[in-house]
């Protein structure tokens, strides 16, 4: 467990910045509820994203914005209820999507 409650501000600036040449990233057991947009728009060599058993309830529809490479999303076991229409816009190298165990009503 950790106490991670924020990853990125609700701004234009991405909170990962000093890490652009990052390729993994996993974020898991925080009780962070929201995923702000751009968030991890400098991570564009990110090819695996896992943000499991968090408490995210809502992911802006432009947080994966900037994500040109990432191949495998992980947004398993959290409370979101539902996707945005263009979540996943343009995500051409997505090959594997986990959204399971999850409240989603609305896909």
């Amino acid at each position: 467990n950790n106490s991670i409650q924020r990853l990125c501000k609700e701004s234009k600036v991405s909170a990962f910045q000093v890490f652009k040449m990052l390729v993994h990233l996993d974020v898991k057991t925080a009780e962070l509820t929201r995923l702000h947009k751009m968030c991890f728009s400098s991570l564009t060599h990110l090819q695996i994203l896992s943000l499991t058993e968090l408490q995210i309830e809502k992911i802006s529809e432009i947080a994966f914005n900037g994500l040109l490479h990432v191949e495998i999303l992980n947004i398993s076991n959290n409370i979101i209820t539902h996707l945005e229409d263009n979540l996943f816009a343009l995500r051409k190298s997505l090959k594997v999507l986990d959204i399971t165990k999850n409240s989603l009503y609305l896909i």
